[in-house]
């Protein structure tokens, strides 16, 4: 069951992941397909769990080459069927982006705070590159743009575990309400353009060095950049807020 395999997760006996929502059972991506017992994703709007003796596929090389990709093929029957309510599968999508504007955040400060390490002891012309007023302005921006999305990110937790939103102001121009799929999909956008925020300015802070591979800094650009474009992106989140309010024409599935 359910509760059972959850429990097992927790105590650290197996390993779960989730693959986006897709149309059809072949070709998804899933993070960590190669050892997990358990799969979760959406096949033909209905979420599935599949165990690993009913999944094959084949390792995907992936920007960043510490998340081990997997194109997955899984054999569903009503014995694998969670839920075939679309809700069901709205649910997936929102647990998944969420938890990668999470983590996205976190890649996001911690590049932030590389970088300011870096610009404090790197000296040109006889003083540390940091005392420059561009170079603080760039560290500055991603200051902000990571405090702003760090509550959105909160918020969303929130909504998700209370099954709504809390009071908002309602945009302009708005004929629907806020829920919690809208509040993930702000919280990813605004994760998403702040790790993308803190990836270039990284780079440009730390110049020639943050392009070199024997720079840990590599490492968390290239989760920043995979954790952005993972279940879906500032754009297409906007998009679903947008359908979500009545501001665009369209239905959530279009979208997500």
């Amino acid at each position: 069951t359910c509760d059972e395999w959850l429990g097992r997760a927790a105590e650290g006996s197996a390993v779960l992941t989730a693959g986006s929502p897709a149309d059809t059972s072949s070709g998804t991506l899933v993070l960590a397909g190669d050892r997990a017992d358990l799969v979760v994703l959406a096949v033909d709007g209905a979420v599935h769990a599949v165990q690993a003796a009913s999944v094959s596929g084949q390792p995907v090389e992936s920007l960043d080459g510490a998340r081990r990709l997997r194109e997955v093929t899984v054999e569903v029957s009503d014995g694998t069927l969670v839920s075939d309510d679309p809700a069901a599968v709205t649910a997936l999508w929102d647990r998944g982006a969420w938890a990668a504007a999470a983590q996205a955040i976190g890649v996001a400060q911690r590049l932030l705070d590389l970088t300011v390490a870096y610009v404090a002891e790197r000296e040109q012309f006889g003083r540390p590159v940091g005392v420059n007023q561009a170079v603080k302005h760039h560290c500055s921006n991603v200051a902000i743009a990571v405090e702003f999305a760090r509550p959105m990110v909160q918020t969303a937790a929130w909504a998700l575990a209370n099954g709504r939103a809390p009071e908002a102001t309602i945009p302009p121009g708005a004929t629907g309400a806020a829920g919690p799929s809208t509040l993930v999909s702000m919280a990813k956008a605004m994760a998403s353009d702040a790790v993308d925020l803190a990836c270039r300015s990284a780079l440009q802070c730390h110049g020639a060095i943050g392009y070199t591979v024997e720079h840990d800094l590599q490492l968390w650009l290239k989760r920043g950049w995979a954790l952005s474009a993972s279940w879906g992106d500032a754009h297409r989140h906007r998009r679903r807020i947008a359908v979500d309010l009545g501001m665009i024409a369209g239905s959530r599935t279009s979208v997500i």
